[in-house]
């Protein structure tokens, strides 16, 4: 055991996952608890010192301003993807001082785009929430990706966030106190074991295709061709099927064609670019493979029912973002 607490700092921002900082707090605070030292110091602090909301409704006090903090040891960043241009600037100017001093970065959830916006992550490869990795890919298209719940790298650790956050905070208990703390750790909050960082984050748009070996190819084919679609026939024939065959497999294993997967894989990358970027729709609509913002928008709408500027305007005013169209004749 260290002589002196581990300070960990989370720097947060309206709007954070307060599921994500739940779940790295009480990682923390069980392991204190088990051992009975206080192995980890845990301070909460703000851009102006006040409590924050999150995205769950309630409010966080704050222990202090980020600028005004100390180095510490590690700094948990959860911030949502918008902050004030004053207040951005400070964010920024807070995480890269901790960084210089030393601080282990942790970038959770959409606190990784912060990560990376401070120029922290460099030639490291990155585990963000899968509904962010078209944005990163579209701002910053050399940075390295992984499709695994978290990564913790030298100095840096990022994270999807949500219960990815307990495998990486155990994760980290187990490097820096052994594996046998760690259980006992994972035990005391009745979770069933750490999940390594390789583990693959289920993806809501697309994981159902992984599932199938040759579906598999044909969806990162098409993930890797969204701005310019390849047609269908070329598809089946880089995987060495016939286009009839593609077809057979898709409606088979899941009741629809291929057109339908890509055009799903198409808007699911225009609703991230809707949702965390500030481009225009025109934009995005052409970064998405649509001839004009008119095909764009009826497409859209067609599978989620709300135009693509109602769609963002909606999540900005009521952070929804809906991603499944609900049969509400269902019982």
């Amino acid at each position: 055991m260290t002589e002196s607490p581990i300070q960990v700092g989370f720097f947060l921002a309206e709007n954070a996952s307060m599921s994500s900082i739940l779940n790295v707090v009480e990682v923390f605070r069980a392991a204190n608890r088990v051992t009975g030292a206080i192995l980890f110091d845990q301070k909460f602090l703000t851009v102006d010192g006040g409590p924050v909301e999150t995205s769950a409704g309630f409010k966080i006090d704050a222990q202090g301003r980020i600028a005004e903090a100390k180095p510490f040891d590690v700094v948990v960043v959860v911030a949502s993807y918008e902050l004030s241009p004053n207040h951005r600037n400070v964010f920024l100017g807070a995480l890269k001082r901790q960084a210089r001093h030393g601080a282990m970065i942790w970038g959770i959830d959409t606190g990784v785009i912060w990560v990376i916006e401070a120029g922290l992550v460099g030639s490291r490869c990155i585990a963000p929430h899968w509904e962010h990795v078209g944005v990163i890919r579209e701002h910053w298209p050399d940075i390295e990706i992984t499709d695994g719940l978290y990564r913790l790298d030298d100095n840096l650790a990022t994270s999807g966030g949500q219960t990815a956050c307990i495998d990486l905070t155990l994760f980290f208990v187990q490097q820096r106190f052994g594996e046998e703390l760690a259980h006992v750790v994972a035990k005391e909050i009745l979770y069933s074991g750490i999940r390594s960082p390789q583990t693959l984050q289920p993806n809501a748009a697309v994981s159902s295709w992984k599932d199938h070996r040759l579906l598999k190819e044909a969806l990162k084919i098409m993930e890797e061709n969204i701005e310019s679609p390849v047609p269908i026939l070329e598809i089946a024939e880089r995987i060495g099927v016939t286009c009839r065959q593609l077809e057979y497999l898709t409606n088979r294993h899941f009741k629809e064609t291929p057109t339908h997967r890509y055009t799903k894989v198409r808007l699911n990358r225009a609703r991230e670019l809707l949702l965390y970027s500030e481009y225009r729709i025109t934009d995005i609509a052409l970064a998405c493979g649509f001839s004009s913002v008119s095909s764009f928008s009826r497409c859209f709408r067609r599978h989620l029912e709300i135009n693509p500027k109602d769609y963002r305007a909606r999540f900005i005013g009521e952070r929804v973002r809906p991603f499944f169209k609900v049969d509400k004749g269902q019982t």
